[in-house]
């Protein structure tokens, strides 16, 4: 069981803390070849990669296919739980990583068509706020990219 800290996710602010590492496959291009990553059906937690004849899997805490949506990426990693826990004055990270054109951007901004985790937790903060009337919070967010060793500020 998780101690009771006031905190939705269980941590103990001074000490304990938590974390969760997804993949998410991104789908093709118009122009672009599919490529050989399939997520485990059953679990959703393994990524198979094949490289000619060989298979490699690799673990996850979750993977996300093609055909998941910016916003199941979002309540899967239990975005409102995060949002909760920053209004319970935790300290909360979301880490994009990947090589140039995996769909970092798409993941973190969104498009035209969908909405960027950026956005839905935003969303979801102020929404928050507005259910908890009379309290008081001060939030602060930080957008950095990280590009050849040059740190971006992108708020």
């Amino acid at each position: 069981s998780r101690p009771s800290t006031g905190d939705p996710r269980g941590r103990n602010k001074d000490s304990n803390t938590s974390h969760s590492v997804v993949v998410r496959i991104r789908p093709p291009c118009d122009e672009e070849q599919p490529i050989a990553l399939w997520v485990a059906e059953d679990s959703k937690k393994h990524l198979f990669c094949g490289r000619g004849s060989v298979i490699e899997e690799y673990s996850f805490s979750r993977v996300f296919d093609n055909q998941d949506t910016n916003s199941t990426v979002f309540n899967c990693i239990h975005g409102h739980a995060i949002v909760d826990s920053v209004l319970c004055g935790f300290s909360e990270t979301i880490f994009a990583y990947g090589q140039t054109s995996s769909g970092k951007t798409h993941t973190i901004f969104g498009s035209d068509q969908e909405a960027g985790l950026m956005q839905e937790f935003v969303h979801a903060l102020f929404q928050a706020k507005e259910q908890s009337r009379g309290s008081r919070h001060l939030v602060e967010l930080s957008t950095f990219e990280v590009l050849n060793d040059t740190l971006t500020d992108l708020v």
